[in-house]
């Protein structure tokens, strides 16, 4: 038995979703993912909730951030182009990335409400 957190999740949405995954046979071979269960979702969005009041309370706490209104302004501070953590050269596609992660976010939110 899994005894992680991800363990757990798996295991839960596994069986709520009775193997809705595979219900469809779309004639090529290629794994689907589980359809979530509303805990799932719920569970997610809190983590989500936690890690975004943990980084508001850093950016609170740090001057470097005084100024930044955007998620854009947040990443040219933590994920600037070029620096020493753009060992790929993806800092520039930051705030892109995390604003659409963002507003998938608060649309699944809004959808479950």
């Amino acid at each position: 038995m899994n005894t992680t957190r991800n363990g757990f999740l798996t295991a839960s949405g596994a069986a709520t979703t009775g193997g809705l995954a595979h219900a469809q046979d779309d004639g090529h071979d290629h794994g689907h993912q589980t359809v979530p269960s509303d805990l799932t979702l719920r569970v997610k969005a809190l983590e989500w909730e936690i890690a975004f009041e943990r980084q508001s309370r850093l950016v609170a706490a740090g001057k470097s951030y005084a100024q930044a209104k955007t998620i854009a302004e947040w990443a040219l501070i933590d994920a600037p182009p070029g620096a020493d953590n753009d060992v790929h050269g993806t800092n520039s596609e930051e705030a892109k990335d995390v604003g659409s992660l963002y507003n998938r976010l608060v649309a699944t939110l809004n959808a479950i409400a």
